[in-house]
This record gives C-alpha cells, sequence and structure tokens, in this order.
C-alpha cells in the first residue's frame, strides 16, 4: 500500500551496502541495542521507533528489522528528538559513537549523497504509516502493514501464501496500526474462516487474495507529480 511515496509504510528500507560497511569497520557489537549518543546497526532481533504523545502514551510509527539503522537522524543533524528506539526482542547491534559515524559520512561525498537518499525513504515510511492510520479502515490497515513487512523480505506471491516474516503479536500490531487487541485477533479470525489466513505454529500466513484490493497509487497515476 502507497498512497504518495515509492516506499511502503512503516517499515523501515534496508541499508545501503556501502552504509552497512562503515559499521562492520568501524562498530562493535552489543547486545539489547545501543544508548543514547551512538548510532546502531540491527543485526538481529527487532526494534520499533515510537514517541512519546501528550498523555504520555508511547505511539509506534516505525518498525527497524535486522540490516536497518537507528540513530544516524540526529548523529548526522545534532538534533535532538523526541523518538524512543526500543527493542522488543533479544538484539545485537554493531554500534558506534555519534561523532565517529558522523565524521565518516560527511568525509565522503559519496556516502553522504547515499545517507541523504536513504534517510529519505525513511522517512517516506514514516509519513505512509501516519497516512495509512489516518486515511484507511482497519482492515485495509492491517492488510497494509502485513504487506510492508512481507514486502521488506521477498516480493509478495499475489496466487499463493505468504508466511509473515515478522511474528509480531497483536499487542504489537495494535499499537502500530492504532486499533486493540481484541480487534486484531477478530479480523485474523474472520481471514482464517473465510480461508485467507492460516497459522503455521505461532506464525501467521495470509494468502495473496487477501491484496488483492490493496491500493497502489502507482497503478493509477500514469504520470507521477511534483511536489
Amino acid at each position: 500500500m502507497r498512497q504518495v511515496f515509492l516506499n511502503r509504510p512503516w517499515v523501515h528500507p534496508e541499508e545501503p551496502g556501502p552504509l552497512i560497511e562503515i559499521f562492520k569497520k568501524h562498530g562493535y557489537l552489543f547486545n539489547h541495542g545501543g544508548s543514547s549518543g551512538e548510532v546502531s546497526l540491527v543485526t538481529r532481533g527487532l526494534a520499533f521507533f515510537s514517541f512519546p504523545d501528550n498523555e504520555d502514551k508511547d505511539r509506534v510509527f516505525a518498525i527497524i528489522p535486522p540490516k536497518r539503522v537507528v540513530g544516524d537522524l540526529d548523529a548526522i543533524t545534532e538534533f535532538r528528538i523526541n523518538v524512543i528506539a526500543s527493542t522488543v526482542r533479544p538484539t545485537e547491534v554493531l554500534t558506534m559513537t555519534s561523532t565517529a559515524y558522523r565524521q565518516v559520512i560527511m568525509k565522503s561525498p559519496e556516502l553522504l549523497c547515499l545517507y541523504a537518499k536513504n534517510s529519505i525513504r525513511k522517512e517516506e515510511t514514516h509519513m505512509e504509516g501516519l497516512m495509512a492510520n489516518f486515511t484507511l479502515p482497519l482492515e485495509a490497515r492491517l492488510i497494509a502493514l502485513l504487506s510492508a513487512i512481507i514486502n521488506a523480505y521477498y516480493p509478495l506471491k499475489k496466487d499463493d501464501w505468504n508466511p509473515c516474516p515478522l511474528m509480531l503479536t497483536t499487542f504489537e500490531i495494535a499499537d502500530v496500526i492504532s486499533s486493540n487487541r481484541s480487534t486484531i485477533s477478530t479480523i485474523y479470525n474472520q481471514w482464517m474462516a473465510s480461508g485467507l489466513a492460516k497459522k503455521d505454529g505461532r506464525r501467521m500466513v495470509v494468502h495473496g487474495k487477501l491484496f488483492e484490493t490493496e491500493y497502489d497509487w502507482r497503478q493509477y497515476v500514469t504520470k507521477a507529480r511534483s511536489a
């Protein structure tokens, strides 16, 4: 599901190879995430980006699987932002200081250009997620989330079964798409009763038919509009 940009909602795109190499060369292994003032490449596990709203409730707006980075934006801009990066599975990262990361990026025009393009892709996922939560009904949001997760790992199979690569709990899904656990469970049960979903152990498997009506602006807009 895409309404405006080229990237799907919520799930960060994989970090480009040259930016991953920075961590392989300069980073050190750390379990269960890094800390403030560091930039980390997730190598195993899972992380979320969230922010505390005006009622101090954490609102999840991005999913960070392996081969994605946390802490890079404020490392480059040196601005403080109101974002919490939290690990939601046992996680390993390659970590380096913000200063070291910034120095490596800034001394190479090629890396800086690559970083800028990838940062835009990440922000597109954030905006697509916010627009999905604001404009789509709940079931469409859940379909969009599953589509984004699946397509982050492999091309979605329209005529076959698609195992969901990330085993998110119904609580976690509800946090991402602004719902609640019981409603997510009800939709899953309806899909399974209709033959559109099934369980493989704890893993949800969904059929491509579920995504037949998923909206993608590129199917309907023949000429992209300029910003």
